[in-house]
């Protein structure tokens, strides 16, 4: 085969054969001669011409490649070589030099001899000829030597069929191929394959529609074929497609060969040709049927332009493609359900004109409800359909409107609308208000009733968003809206919604009205009406506009008092004569206070310099207003004192005024005071304080150290005499002992050691411990820093003359419970001693050492045990401060602060606060030395404390469970559901905390919170919401509409609702019967937790009866059985565990309920229990028979007169016919007439009985017309004749046109009502159906008086 192997010739002779598709060297010939010869023969072998040189002679060589095999040799002279020609010739030429072999080589002579090889087999020669296309000597040849002549034709045929492929290629003229046609015409008949005749005439490249069709004719009627008829098939096809004009080889023999017709269909579908893509499917349908699948369907859509016209591609679709998808594809609705909805959107666009009808009509397409008659709704109910569901409702609700009320928009609009606003939508076009009326009548209203919107409440809401979009600032001047929204107020009929109308339009009118708002308030002003107070109260208000604008102010929206107090300042400020008067009417309207205005006008006044004219004013208020204005007068000058840039002149008038303001009230003396102390400050120390700067302890703490600043050596005093010193401290509100304090730490600093002494020596007699300590720390650093020259000796006899007041000092301390100051002197007064020693001595005598250590023994334990008493005390603060609490247990051992804690823990109780606060203190201390054992007892009593103080706050105690495992919390449980006070929010993270079951947990707070009695609501009641542990109104029970709806809340909270199922299935056995609430929410959060049930549909219908019988013996020993207690209620409710029993408790309990009034309800309680109907309705009419018509009876016994039975009692009997009629069980029902009869009065039975079997046949036979949709009057009229009414059923017109019409359509069965109705009349059916059949068939009789004669007999 041509392709497969490469030759490699080298010119050192080698020669190498590659296999191609494998690319390996299959054979090498190595050391060739240089003459190499390839030669083309027969059947496409090839063959290799070698002279070789062999040993002694030399010889050349034909071998066959690649096997290599010795085709040919000849031995050759020693000279001699091959003659280089083209490759394939014909002829092969060895060129050989020979010599005559003479002795001499005088004699010898040397020639050239050329020699020719040629091929000898008839076969190979043919072959040479027909590879160089010599048909005509070919066939010749191949008749001289008898060889294949149709071998020639067909070599000539596929040489013409390379032409018409050029042609066809190229686009040559008809003098080019007709030619070619003709040759091959000519060729095909001389030969007689089968095969290749029909090949040829299908595969050739026919230039002209005419000729294909020809040549497959021709092969058709030589060779008939299958394969033949369906290429003519194809052509027709083809021709139909594209035209006999525009007929091309190329193209028809790719279309024959062609098999997948999906991939045409598609391309004639992007090109728009929809026509011929139709008539493509429709031809070839069945033979792609089967490899349809979804993505073909979505390639097929897809491929359809957007631009054809919608009715084309409905045809195509409806006709065509959707009834083969249904068929082959039903699953690819869901695809064509999505592509549907978009091109059925796009045609807004695209089609605008005919939007949206045929949106609608081209979306309606891939409704199921189009194709159900094909049962092939597999994969019905998927998201994309119910979209395009969603998208069909949406566009006939578009369609109507615009057919009905003329409304047009676009989807988008009325998908993102409402039926309100598509209601204001044809009130926004109505431009002028006369028109309004008329719209609200033909379209607003037609609307409002098909979409059951109450017209009034829409008309308020339309009212309500026009004024809100055209009462802006920028349309405030044009005011034509005003009068629509009157004119659609005056469609309104309710009251209530009108006033709500004229309200809003009197808040949005432009001020001043014009006259049309005028009109319409003054009318309704006029009215009387529960909101006419509102009314009256908004045009006070806008009374209240009108005089606003004297000011200049003509829009006017005040949001809150800050906003009106701005307008009432404003309105001030103009200072007409009505000023005061406007502003007063002001706040009266938004209820302000009267005293805050004239406070304002008091200011105003006094801003203006007319005092006289505020004291006035305020003469003129009454006491208690007077009284208010003055109080805030006085703290406005208050204020005002506190700029100390105040000149003297106005400075003294505010002090004037405040004087004149303070005699005017009753509570100065205080205020009196701080001015006068003030006073004294400037006066004696020349110290000028403001009121807040005198109120201030630090600000006067300043004034005593610039007032003692004054004493630069600390020998005399600033103040004269000691008096002084008590006059300053007076007025400083400090002690005389802080100031004397104050001066010792002055001498000191100005180094009078001595002085400092003293003072020292005489706090400590006065026992002033306070200053004392102060100034004690003081001291000592300045004596470092004074004394640091000393002697060790001499600074040795120094400290210890201090150790005794500092002993005192500490014993004060303690005594008055001072630890931290007694702490502080310790450390300080120790560290400073230490410090000079050690800074000031290199070496340290035996006696200083002695001192040293006594001093460091008795410091160390001295703060040892003011530590561990300080510990004590800050543990046992109300607020425990940890980190002080901490720093002091890291001054001692481990072992002694574990024991400190875990007392006071122990010791603590229910002080959980305070547990938490130590336990905190614990686990960082554990911390810090990594007793990780330790602290992780510290952390669980830490969450314990938490829970308790979470807990305690809800009235729950934690201590039974306290440090405890934590399993032993589960007790807790049940405690914190029974508290009314808790919601459902902390039991998860309570269960969660201590790894418990929170679903259970909740189940439990679901089933407490429903069970809860009402006199248990009064004890306490869950917080407000589920947020946190919020405390409830304890007061206030929760009703029973607020414990279902927060039990509802909660359900959703858990993970798995089976166990909370199970509770209230066992809770529901335990209810009282008759109280429906409690049951009612058990019965709805059952029904939220996903399963549904019969009883709260039970209990419903309970609710609606009123009982009208005592309670039974039965429900009386139920509920001593269960231990429940009698109710009032039992007096009003049946009991509904005992109806949901046995029948027999059933019909025990309802069987004294039942009267024609109380029948509705227990039917429909009947029904839902499953139990007997025909049991009910025996009841029903025994109980009226007894209860009303027996008494009837009586007395027409009794009054011999009486002539026939009265209205009362033709109305009663009336009423049992018609409850014996809906009795199913016939013998029931006529056992039941039966008893009636033996139970009526002596003369009355017979007739009565014969009454009420007729009664009872005629209500039958009209009941068993109408359930079988026969109750038109003719049939209604024979229901006393039952004969000739089932001869009227069995000639009635549904029989002939259920003969005749689609079997689609729904008859009624006419045989099954006739048995029925014979049954009850008793009538021979068998025998009317013979009567019928000699009719119809034999006319022998006329049937209608046969029937009649057996109606009479029956």
């Amino acid at each position: 085969p041509q392709g497969r192997f490469l030759f490699v010739g080298e010119r050192n002779g080698n020669l190498h054969v590659i296999h191609v598709p494998t690319k390996k060297t299959i054979l090498t010939k190595v050391s060739c001669e240089a003459h190499l010869l390839v030669k083309c023969k027969a059947k496409n072998m090839l063959s290799l011409w070698d002279v070789r040189s062999l040993p002694n002679l030399r010889k050349l060589l034909v071998q066959s490649l690649p096997t290599m095999d010795v085709l040919y040799s000849l031995e050759v002279s020693a000279v001699s070589s091959l003659v280089q020609k083209t490759v394939s010739t014909d002829v092969i030429y060895l060129l050989e030099g020979v010599t005559n072999n003479s002795k001499s080589p005088e004699e010898s002579a040397f020639s050239l001899v050329l020699r020719c090889f040629t091929e000898a087999l008839p076969e190979n020669r043919l072959n040479r000829l027909l590879y160089k296309h010599k048909f005509e000597e070919a066939e010749k040849f191949a008749i001289a030597f008898e060889l294949d002549v149709e071998l020639v034709y067909k070599v000539k045929l596929d040489f013409v069929l390379e032409k018409l492929a050029s042609v066809a290629v190229n686009g040559q003229g008809q003098d080019v191929w007709s030619g070619l046609v003709e040759e091959a015409k000519t060729n095909l008949m001389k030969i007689m394959d089968e095969q290749y005749v029909l090949q040829y005439c299908l595969n050739a490249f026919w230039p002209t529609l005419g000729t294909a069709e020809e040549m497959l004719n021709y092969a058709a009627n030589r060779f008939p074929s299958s394969q033949i008829q369906s290429a003519l098939a194809k052509l027709a096809t083809f021709c139909i497609l594209y035209g006999s004009d525009n007929f091309n080889g190329v193209s028809w023999i790719e279309f024959l060969n062609s098999t997948d017709y999906l991939k045409i269909i598609f391309r004639l579908l992007r090109e728009g040709n929809i026509s011929r893509a139709q008539y493509l499917w429709l031809r070839h349908e069945d033979e792609f049927a089967c490899k349809f699948n979804e993505k073909s369907l979505q390639v097929l859509l897809n491929s359809i332009p957007s631009d054809i016209p919608s009715n084309d591609l409905r045809v195509w679709l409806k006709g065509v493609v959707f009834p083969f998808m249904w068929k082959v594809l039903p699953k690819g609705q869901r695809i064509l359900a999505r592509w549907l909805e978009l091109r059925a959107r796009d045609l807004e666009l695209t089609e605008k004109n005919g939007w949206p009808q045929n949106g609608l009509m081209l979306a309606e397409l891939g409704l199921p409800s189009v194709w159900m008659s094909t049962n092939l709704t597999e994969d019905y109910g998927t998201e994309e359909v119910e979209h395009l569901k969603l998208l069909v409702n949406n566009l006939r609700q578009l369609c109507d409107l615009y057919s009905k009320y003329n409304c047009r928009l676009s989807l988008s609009d009325f998908e993102m609308g409402s039926t309100r606003s598509m209601a204001f939508l044809m009130l926004d076009k109505v431009l002028a208000p006369e028109l309004i009326p008329g719209v609200v009548e033909s379209s607003v209203r037609p609307y409002a009733l098909e979409h059951r919107l109450d017209l009034d409440h829409i008309l308020l809401d339309y009212i309500k968003d026009l004024l809100d979009c055209c009462s802006s600032q920028i349309t405030s001047l044009f005011t034509e809206w005003e009068d629509k929204a009157v004119a659609v107020l005056n469609c309104m009929t309710d009251t209530n919604l009108v006033m709500d109308a004229v309200l809003e339009i009197m808040y949005k009118a432009v001020v001043p009205w014009n006259d049309t708002i005028e009109k319409l308030v003054q009318q309704h002003l006029e009215k009387e009406h529960p909101k006419q107070e509102l009314l009256k109260e908004s045009y006070r208000l806008m009374e209240l506009k009108k005089l606003l604008r004297c000011y200049g102010i003509r829009n006017l929206t005040l949001s809150n008092s800050r906003e009106t107090m701005m307008l009432v300042r404003h309105i001030l400020k103009q200072d007409l004569p009505t000023s005061l008067e406007d502003s007063l009417k002001l706040a009266e309207a938004y209820k302000l206070r009267s005293s805050e205005i004239h406070y304002i006008y008091c200011i105003q006044l006094l801003g203006n310099n007319e005092r006289e004219k505020c004291i006035a004013q305020l003469k003129k208020l009454p006491p208690a207003e007077a009284e208010l204005v003055i109080e805030r007068l006085a703290s406005w000058a208050r204020l005002k004192l506190q700029d100390k840039n105040h000149i003297c002149e106005e400075h003294l008038y505010k002090q004037g005024f405040i004087c004149t303001i303070l005699k005017m009230l009753l509570k100065a003396d205080q205020y009196i005071k701080c001015i006068k102390c003030i006073h004294c400050f400037q006066e004696d120390f020349d110290i000028f304080l403001t009121p807040e700067e005198y109120d201030d302890p630090a600000v006067r703490h300043n004034n005593v150290k610039a007032a003692v600043a004054n004493d630069p050596d600390g020998k005399t005093k600033t103040l004269s005499t000691e008096a002084g010193l008590h006059r300053l401290a007076r007025h400083l509100q400090r002690t005389e002992q802080e100031l004397w304090a104050d001066l010792a730490v002055r001498a000191l600093e100005a180094g009078n050691v001595e002085k400092a002494l003293k003072i020292l020596r005489y706090l400590q007699l006065c026992k002033s411990v306070c200053p004392l300590l102060d100034f004690f720390f003081f001291f000592l650093h300045v004596c470092h820093l004074k004394v640091s020259n000393y002697q060790t000796n001499k600074y040795t006899d120094f400290v210890r003359p201090l150790l005794g007041p500092m002993s005192t000092m500490l014993q004060s301390l303690q005594e008055c419970s001072q630890l931290e100051l007694a702490l502080r002197l310790l450390l300080e007064s120790y560290g400073s001693i230490l410090q000079h020693f050690v800074s000031n001595n290199m070496d340290l005598t035996l006696s200083v050492k002695q001192t040293l250590d006594a001093i460091e023994k008795t410091a160390l334990s001295s703060i040892r045990v003011v530590v561990v008493s300080l510990l004590h005390k800050v543990l046992n603060w109300r607020v425990v401060d940890c980190d002080y609490a901490i720093g002091l247990c890291t001054i001692l051992c481990k072992s002694e602060v574990l024991d400190i804690l875990w007392k006071i823990i122990t010791s603590a109780w229910q002080n959980y606060d305070k547990i938490m606060a130590v336990a905190m203190v614990g686990a960082h201390f554990c911390s810090l030395h990594n007793n990780n054992e330790e602290r992780e007892k510290f952390l669980a009593v830490i969450t314990d404390a938490e829970w308790g103080i979470k807990l305690g706050k809800l009235g729950v105690s934690i201590q039974s469970v306290f440090r405890q495992c934590s399993e032993t919390k589960r007790n807790l449980i049940p405690v914190l559901v029974k508290n009314r006070r808790i919601t459902c929010v902390p039991l998860p993270l309570f269960c969660s905390t201590y790894g418990l079951d929170s679903d259970s947990a909740v189940s439990l707070f679901i089933t407490t919170l429903l069970l809860q009695e009402e006199r248990e609501d009064k004890q306490g009641v869950l917080g407000a919401g589920d947020s946190g542990l919020a405390l409830g109104d304890e007061d206030t029970p929760l009703a029973h509409e607020d414990i279902l709806e927060r039990a509802l809340k909660i359900v959703p909270q858990l993970s798995s609702t089976s166990d909370l199922v199970i509770r209230l299935h066992t809770a529901l056995t335990k209810l009282n019967p008759y109280n429906y609430e409690r049951i009612e929410r058990v019965l709805k959060t059952i029904q939220t937790a996903d399963e549904s049930t019969a009883m709260l549909g039970l209990l419903q219908h309970l609710k609606s009866h009123k009982r009208i019988s005592p309670p039974s013996e039965l429900e009386n020993t139920y509920l001593l059985e269960n231990s429940l207690e009698s109710t009032p209620l039992a007096n009003t409710c049946l009991p509904f565990h005992l109806l949901l029993q046995t029948n027999h408790s059933f019909w025990k309990i309802v069987s004294p309920e039942l009267n024609e009034e109380t029948l509705p309800t227990l039917l429909l309680i009947s029904k839902l229990m499953k139990v007997s109907l025909d049991k009910l309705y025996i009841l029903t009419v025994n109980h009226v028979f007894k209860h009303d018509l027996m008494p009837l009876l009586l007395d027409q016994t009794k009054r011999t007169q009486g002539h026939g039975p009265k209205r009362d009692t033709a109305t009663v009997i009336q009423n049992i016919f018609k409850h014996t009629v809906c009795i199913q069980n016939l013998e029931l029902a006529a056992a039941t007439i039966y008893k009636i009869a033996q139970d009526v009065p002596s003369g009355q039975g017979e007739m009565l009985t014969s009454k009420l079997q007729l009664q009872y046949q005629r209500s039958a036979t009209e009941n068993a017309l109408i359930s079988f949709q026969l109750d038109c009057p003719e049939l209604l009229k024979l229901t006393g004749l039952p004969g000739r009414l089932i001869v009227a059923l069995f000639e009635h017109n549904s029989v002939v046109e259920r003969m005749k019409g689609p079997a689609g359509q729904i008859y009624p069965d006419i045989h099954t009502v006739a048995k029925e109705i014979a049954t009850i009349n008793g009538v021979d059916l068998l025998k009317i159906r013979n009567i019928l059949l000699d009719k119809w068939l034999c006319k022998t009789e006329q049937p209608n008086d046969q029937v009649s004669h057996m109606n009479t007999h029956d």
